[in-house]
């Protein structure tokens, strides 16, 4: 068994002592609180808080009357500090680069839907700013003047202004909470409103749209989900939930929590798993500080705001390209997927016959690309072994690709693997598989699914074996109910594709690698997985890291290192490694 790794509320007081209305104390908090929130009459510095690749040429018909053309674009929601002047706004004010470094200037751009009073932060680009799987948007850049419409914090221009963009897989994210004026949140909008007696609203701004899965805006479900931190008058915090949710029906980015209390609002937070973005990919685990919320020790809060994650293997595998590249498999069209080959050195595929590691990339089956594993294959090539990153379909609801594809298309590379060890030089008793949350689901799936139509190519040789000889899923969707991840994406059928409900006896030999803060695939289900096959007599490992968000080892080197020597541990004591 693998070891547990370790890595001006005085003013407030003041003023309800004096029995001062809750309506007169928080103009009051307001006036006496903005110069500690927006620094006297300095104006704040302009920033782009978020850009997100929303749609990859998925923008509807519909889109057509923003402007000609728009159909079938790209869409990346960019949110601004600030709310912005309309008049200064246009299309060739962006520039959106690639990770090759190509440029693109947006087709056009609008303010819509999110255009209520206090909203016009919220810039949706469209245009073809690169390919999710072979050429990503990475960076949006203003390269003109943008100005700000000097409502809140002065008059500001973004000239200058860029900021990394957010993967099309990632899901969508709180970027932004601030407290909103009666002024606002009284005015009727396109949305719905709060109800009578809310003391205090909090605008909560994502970095794309968002809705149920359902597709609806149900007011009693979010106000569930979102939690408010407040702090009372004597410095003590406590979460509450919000007395209703408005600004709903308006198919925009942005919610009113109102609020039953006067207490300062310091943080907005909402779990993961149950908002999807327009390419149906679910929300992390998220939360934001309230922007210019002054807390009682004097800081602000607003600048504990989540640090941007940075994806640190993105640099290295960026300079890494494979031995080759070889067709495994035709899906129509046209189109192969194909195997990316790193070969050891002086490989001999006529007298070798390696040990072969398969490497699967996540994404919640809508994205990422073979590219994203290259450090991992580049680094067991080198070990000796023949790495292989794997392509995959990836669900497109235009063109009916579901996870059910992405299921048959691990299966049938195995398959192609074992009928071709002797061309490449491998030994086909000796083939392991390793996978990244949805990644690892596709390789669980090759080994704890039997054979048939809904999870096996028609072209398949199922005389061949498509079970691996080894697996080591690293924070794997395990369990696709609602309890894990993938029951909206899966739909009706989901525990067809649920490992943690296929568990049998005959499995291969697994190390299962989880962190117990992953919100997104919960660790619970990896735990009750590795239980149930322990339980059926198979020999099923659990490395569990403490704490740690989903993916944790590919946003830090030093935790990138420490898995890599797990799985070398693991391989070694498998002889698959010497």
């Amino acid at each position: 068994m693998y070891p547990v790794f370790k890595p001006m509320n005085c003013i407030y007081s003041t003023i309800q002592f004096c029995s001062v209305p809750r309506r007169v104390t928080m103009l009051l908090a307001a006036v006496i609180l903005a110069p500690i929130a927006f620094g006297s009459s300095e104006p704040q510095k302009a920033s782009l808080l978020s850009a997100f690749f929303g749609l990859d040429n998925g923008l509807p018909r519909g889109a057509n009357n923003l402007c000609d053309g728009a159909a079938g674009q790209d869409g990346m929601p960019v949110v601004l500090s600030h709310t912005v002047d309309p008049d200064s706004l246009q299309a060739e004010d962006f520039r959106v680069f690639t990770r090759s470094g190509a440029e693109r200037i947006p087709l056009c751009l609008t303010l819509r839907p999110a255009n209520d009073a206090g909203e016009l932060r919220t810039v949706l680009l469209i245009g073809e700013f690169g390919d999710a799987d072979s050429d990503p948007p990475v960076k949006v850049l203003v390269v003109d003047d943008l100005f700000s419409d000097g409502e809140v914090g002065g008059k500001v221009n973004f000239n200058g202004a860029e900021t990394d963009v957010i993967p099309l897989e990632a899901g969508p994210t709180l970027v932004l909470a601030e407290i909103v004026s009666e002024d606002e949140w009284s005015k009727p909008g396109r949305g719905s409103a709060c109800p009578e007696g809310t003391q205090q609203v909090v605008r909560a701004t994502w970095a794309g749209g968002v809705r149920l899965p359902s597709g609806n805006d149900a007011a009693d479900i979010l106000r569930e989900l979102y939690r408010v931190t407040v702090e009372r008058p004597d410095g003590s915090r406590e979460e509450v939930a919000p007395a209703a949710i408005a600004e709903l029906g308006d198919r925009d980015n942005n919610h009113f929590l109102c609020l039953d209390t006067t207490d300062l609002a310091v943080s907005v937070s909402f779990p993961a798993g149950y908002l999807v973005d327009p390419n149906q990919d679910m929300n992390p685990d998220t939360s934001i500080a309230v922007k210019g919320a002054a807390a009682s020790d004097g800081s602000d809060s607003s600048a504990q705001s989540q640090t941007p994650l940075v994806r640190v293997l993105e640099p290295l595998a960026a300079k890494l390209e494979p031995s080759r590249k070889i067709a495994y498999k035709s899906v129509g069209k046209g189109r192969d997927l194909e195997l990316h080959v790193f070969e050891p050195e002086e490989h001999d595929a006529a007298k070798d016959r390696r040990p072969c590691i398969l490497i699967i990339h996540g994404g919640g089956w809508t994205g990422g690309e073979p590219r994203v594993y290259y450090t991992i294959a580049d680094h067991y090539a080198k070990k000796g072994m023949l790495a292989i990153s794997l392509q995959y379909r990836l669900m497109n609801a235009k063109e009916g690709v579901t996870v059910f594809d992405c299921v048959k298309d691990g299966r049938s590379a195995m398959r192609w693997l074992r009928a071709q060890a002797s061309t490449l030089g491998i030994d086909p008793n000796r083939i392991a598989v390793t996978g990244g949350s949805a990644g690892g689901h596709v390789a669980l799936a090759a080994a704890v699914f039997e054979n048939g139509p809904d999870v096996d190519d028609a072209s398949d040789d199922l005389s061949i074996s498509c079970i691996p000889d080894l697996l080591i899923p690293l924070n794997p969707v395990i369990d696709t109910s609602a309890e894990g991840y993938g029951q909206g994406k899966i739909g009706e059928r989901w525990r067809e594709l649920s490992p943690l409900h296929h568990v049998k006896g005959d499995l291969p030999p697994m190390l299962i690698c989880h962190s117990t803060g992953d919100t997104v695939t919960p660790y619970a289900g990896a735990a009750r997985f590795a239980e149930l096959s322990k339980a059926a007599g198979n020999d099923c490992q659990l490395f569990t890291f403490e704490g740690g968000r989903h993916g944790w080892f590919i946003f830090d080197l030093d935790h990138y290192a420490a898995i890599l020597r797990v799985m070398d541990d693991y391989l070694i004591e498998k002889g698959f490694l010497s």
